[in-house]
C-alpha cells in the first residue's frame, strides 16, 4: 500500500497505528536514516560509557571483596577483658554477612605421637564457621572437638588426617581438615576447638565481615557497644576505612565520566534525527495539508509522525545495543550491568520520539489551506 492510499480524516487507535506502520514501509530512506542514527548513538554509548560503567563495576568489585569488607577487633594486651559472652548478638546484627571468633593462642601438639612433627597455635571458636573456612575432609567440630588447618596438620605429622592434639587447655579429637580463605588465611597453620561462648572465656580477636563496603563504618561504630569488656581503651579496631573512602571515589568520578559520555551521544543522536525528521516532515506537508483539511486532527498527525519514528528507533536500539554488548565483552572481558543495558536503548528510544516531537508540531499546526493551495 503507498502511503497516499492511507485513508485521511479521523482514524481510531488501530486503523492509526496501522497507517504508522505504512508509513514506515513507505518511507524507506527515512526509516533506514533514523535506525542507523539510533544504532549508532547506542553503540557509541555503549563503546564510551559502556566501556567506563563496566571498568567502573570490576574496578568496585575488586575494592568491595571480602578484605575490603573485614573489621577486625582484637586485644593484642590482653588487657581489655574481652569476653566471649554475647558474641552471638553480633552476628546477627543488620549489615553483617558472617563473623568468626576466636580465644587466646596456645601451642597444641600430636597427642599420639608428641615426638612427631611441631607444636602449632590453637585457639578457642566462639561463632559458626565462616564461608571463609572451608571444610576439606571430616566434620564441623562439636563442643571440645578441634579442626586443623591443612598446614597445621602436615606440621602435626596427622598426614592420615585422624587423630588428636593435646595442650595445656585442651586435649581431643581433630575431627576436621578446612582451608582458610582471605581475610584469614593465618588459620591455615592453626587448630580451632569450639567452645562455648560465656564471661569466663576472653577473646583474642573477632572479626566481621560486612556484607557491604558502606556498612563498614555503621558496623565500626556499633559493635564495640556489644562486646562484653572490662577496659574498652585496650580495644583495637582495624577497619578498611581508606578503602571505604576509594570506592566511593571511584564511584563517583567514574560514574560522572560515563554519564557526561552518555549524555554527549544522545545530545548528538537528538539533534540528527530532528534534522532529519524535520527534512522528512517538509516533504510531506501536501499530505499533512489534505489530511487536515479531511478532518485529521493535530494529535493524530503527530501521532503519525512518531510512529514510523519510533519503528525505526526500535530497530536500531536492538542492532545497537546488542552490537555494543558484544563490543564492551569482547574489549573489557565483562558487561555492564542489567540496568545499564537496559537503560541504554530504552533512554534512546525515548530521545528519538524526543527528537521527532518538534518537526511532528510543526507539520501538524500548518493551515491546510494555505498548504494545499494551488498557485
Amino acid at each position: 500500500m503507498r502511503e497516499s492510499d492511507v485513508a485521511p480524516g479521523r482514524p481510531g487507535t488501530r486503523a492509526l497505528l496501522g497507517e504508522g506502520w505504512q508509513i514506515f514501509r513507505a518511507q524507506p530512506l527515512v526509516s533506514v536514516v533514523t535506525a542507523f542514527i539510533t544504532a549508532a548513538v547506542c553503540l557509541s554509548v555503549f563503546v564510551t560509557a559502556g566501556r567506563a560503567a563496566a571498568a567502573e563495576a570490576a574496578v568496585v568489585s575488586q575494592v568491595d571483596g571480602a578484605g575490603a569488607r573485614t573489621i577486625r577487633f582484637s586485644d593484642p594486651s590482653g588487657e581489655a577483658g574481652l569476653t566471649a559472652m554475647g558474641v552471638q548478638h553480633v552476628a546477627e546484627l543488620p549489615g553483617v554477612d558472617w563473623m568468626l571468633a576466636i580465644g587466646d593462642t596456645v601451642d597444641v601438639r600430636n597427642s599420639a605421637m608428641p615426638q612427631v612433627g611441631r607444636p602449632v597455635p590453637s585457639a578457642a571458636l566462639f561463632s559458626e564457621l565462616p564461608p571463609s573456612v572451608r571444610l576439606t575432609a571430616g566434620r564441623a567440630p562439636r563442643l571440645e572437638e578441634a579442626i586443623a588447618g591443612t598446614e597445621a596438620m602436615i606440621a602435626l605429622g596427622l598426614a592420615d588426617r585422624t587423630g588428636g592434639v593435646r595442650g595445656p587447655l585442651f586435649d581431643g579429637p581433630v575431627v576436621g581438615t578446612f582451608d582458610a580463605a582471605s581475610p584469614v588465611t593465618e588459620l591455615q597453620q592453626s587448630v580451632l576447638i569450639r567452645a562455648v561462648p560465656s564471661d569466663d572465656r576472653l577473646m583474642r580477636e573477632v572479626y566481621v565481615v560486612a556484607e557491604t563496603v558502606a556498612d563498614v563504618r555503621t558496623l565500626e561504630r556499633a559493635i564495640p557497644t556489644m562486646l562484653h569488656m572490662t577496659d574498652p581503651s585496650q580495644l583495637r579496631i582495624d577497619s578498611p576505612a581508606v578503602l571505604v573512602d576509594l570506592q566511593e571515589v571511584l564511584r563517583g568520578e567514574l560514574g560522572d565520566s560515563g554519564r557526561q559520555l552518555m549524555l554527549l551521544a544522545l545530545a548528538s543522536g537528538l539533534v540528527l534525527i530532528a534534522v532529519s525528521l524535520y527534512g522528512a516532515t517538509a516533504a510531506r506537508k501536501r499530505d499533512f495539508g489534505r489530511r487536515r483539511a479531511l478532518g485529521a486532527t493535530r494529535s493524530a498527525l503527530v501521532v503519525l509522525v512518531l510512529l514510523p519514528t519510533g519503528l525505526g528507533a526500535l530497530a536500531g536500539v536492538t542492532l545497537g545495543t546488542g552490537f555494543g554488548v558484544a563490543m564492551v565483552n569482547a574489549t573489557q572481558g565483562t558487561v555492564p550491568g542489567i540496568p545499564f543495558i537496559l537503560g541504554v536503548p530504552t533512554l534512546t528510544l525515548l530521545t528519538a520520539l524526543l527528537a521527532a516531537v518538534p518537526p511532528a508540531t510543526i507539520a501538524a499546526a500548518q493551515d491546510p489551506v494555505r498548504i494545499l493551495r494551488v498557485p
